[in-house]
């Protein structure tokens, strides 16, 4: 796909240290990574220019700006624009935008308008100068019509990491056999987490967990796990895709709670379950919409029940999973989802 000579793209993205588009490529942040990464990526390697993150350093302007996940202030004072700033600093940058003719694109992971915070009051306020929308799913795309009416793309989010053969599953009718299982994500989805192991994870077999994340409170971790299933084995690592991939090896299941009946999640992406499918792990998880069409290779976490089942369930959801992995492959590669981004960028610039 060729590049229109003119088009110039930036990105405005919550809680980045610096300016450099570079930084996406390797964050914690999924809807970072793997959205804005992808689309840098792929104009990168189209010849269209990518401007500095928020537009800071450069008087340049971008034809086309996409917006990330607004965060109003990370409470870490670890950012560009923390502390309440980066409203003021994002309406600015969007006049300018605007002002020079320029398309405004927000990618809208999770459903803010449906909500009642600081969030909501952003995409509120910014929505009559948005020029289009990309969203992750079909149910995000029902959710996003609800308030917006003009051109939205759909665009899911791409795996980045090998596809694995599933583990062989132990015979849990024998004493001490017991399920590996592996949670990965940012800590702002530990909440989902902690509820499913004070809660679900008793109508589980037993297991051992492994938690990657960027951060967490270990006091409040053991909190948790004290109103847990007893005898469990935990292990807590820093997220990373190297780190993530080596933990799947030794695993079965991925964790992946969440809460179906939660607007603002309900249509978020589904790339933590294909990830899990692509490194062979049966997901354990709430089935939310965007999850649906994976739900033979998944168990649900809504609908948990101790007893003899849980061997018959896991097989056939290993066996699903299998035969999911090639789906996955195909679909969900970065190539055909840069595709998408440039092909965004360049009618969003026309």
């Amino acid at each position: 796909m060729l590049a229109l000579a003119s088009t110039r793209v930036a990105w405005l993205v919550s809680n980045v240290k610096t300016a450099d588009p570079d930084e996406l490529l390797n964050t914690e942040l999924a809807s970072s990574r793997m959205r804005a990464g992808v689309c840098i990526r792929a104009c990168r390697q189209a010849g269209i220019p990518v401007l500095p993150l928020n537009l800071v350093g450069t008087d340049e302007l971008p034809t086309v700006a996409f917006m990330s996940k607004y965060v109003h202030d990370s409470g870490a004072n670890l950012y560009l624009h923390d502390g309440g700033a980066r409203w003021d600093f994002w309406t600015e940058q969007v006049a300018r935008i605007k002002a020079a003719g320029g398309r405004l694109i927000v990618d809208y992971t999770d459903n803010h308008l449906a909500g009642d915070d600081m969030r909501t009051q952003w995409y509120q306020h910014i929505l009559p100068k948005v020029d289009g929308m990309v969203v992750p799913s079909e149910k995000m795309a029902e959710n996003a019509r609800a308030y917006w009416d003009g051109p939205l793309w759909l665009i899911p989010e791409p795996i980045e990491v090998p596809i694995l053969p599933p583990r062989p599953l132990p015979d849990l009718s024998q004493p001490g056999s017991r399920l590996q299982a592996l949670w990965f994500g940012h800590n702002s989805n530990l909440s989902y987490l902690y509820r499913f192991i004070q809660n679900e994870m008793h109508n589980c077999p037993p297991m051992d967990v492994t938690i990657l994340t960027n951060n967490l409170d270990t006091q409040q971790l053991k909190a948790v796990i004290a109103r847990g299933p007893k005898g469990a084995q935990w292990r807590v690592g820093k997220w990373s895709v190297a780190a993530m991939v080596e933990a799947a090896k030794g695993c079965q299941v991925a964790l992946i709670p969440s809460d179906a009946i939660d607007s603002r999640k309900n249509g978020a992406s589904n790339n933590r379950v294909v990830t899990a499918l692509a490194l062979g792990l049966v997901p354990i998880a709430n089935i939310i919409d965007s999850y649906m069409e994976f739900s033979p290779a998944m168990i649900d976490s809504g609908r948990l029940e101790h007893g003899q089942k849980w061997p018959v369930r896991l097989s056939a959801a290993a066996a699903a999973s299998l035969r999911m992995q090639a789906n996955v492959r195909d679909q969900y590669s970065e190539p055909v989802l840069g595709d998408r981004w440039l092909k965004v960028a360049q009618e969003a610039s026309s």
